[in-house]
């Protein structure tokens, strides 16, 4: 699944016109060093980004479950968990990539967790199955946001997340 996900972003960063302006910061769900999230890559533009997320290598992870709705709580947690370098001028989005359904350690439920995102103003964009696309609708719908189909083409998933930025820095939902 992180194939046609890679050439996505590389296409999405070629059409890149933000001068910058676009963010992004990768976060593994789960990693390895506190098995829920962890960080890969703190903010970079989409061009930089490219080879954080190539080089992610997916087929030797130990790991069985993925705490997306945990992962989210950490990232927008005001006490900022997880270090990463937001900036406050701007606005935040969580763009959720999984093959998986909405999970969690903590007994999160996924409508929790979209009221929690909207909160301290964060929206979630997923990037799912059809098969799991339910377990996260609560999040996207709560937060603001929406879900799209990870097994498409990449020119698919770029036009995709070109309407999710624009979307976030248009102020859209």
């Amino acid at each position: 699944t992180i194939l046609p996900v890679v050439r996505g972003i590389e296409l999405f960063a070629a059409d890149d016109k933000s001068n910058g302006a676009i963010r992004i910061a990768v976060v593994g769900v789960p990693h390895q060093q506190d098995g829920v999230c962890g960080v890969i890559s703190n903010f970079m533009t989409p061009a930089q980004i490219i080879p954080v997320i190539a080089g992610i290598d997916l087929s030797n992870s130990p790991f069985g479950d993925e705490p997306h709705l945990d992962c989210a709580h950490m990232i927008a947690d005001p006490a900022n968990p997880l270090h990463l370098s937001f900036r406050g001028d701007v606005k935040h989005a969580i763009v959720n990539f999984t093959d998986e359904p909405a999970q969690t350690n903590l007994g999160l439920t996924a409508a929790g967790t979209g009221d929690y995102l909207k909160q301290y103003g964060f929206k979630f964009y997923s990037f799912d199955t059809f098969d799991w696309h339910g377990t996260f609708m609560p999040v996207w719908e709560h937060a603001g946001g929406a879900r799209y189909e990870i097994k498409r083409l990449s020119t698919a998933i770029a036009r995709d997340l070109n309407a999710v930025f624009s979307k976030v820095s248009c102020g859209g939902s």
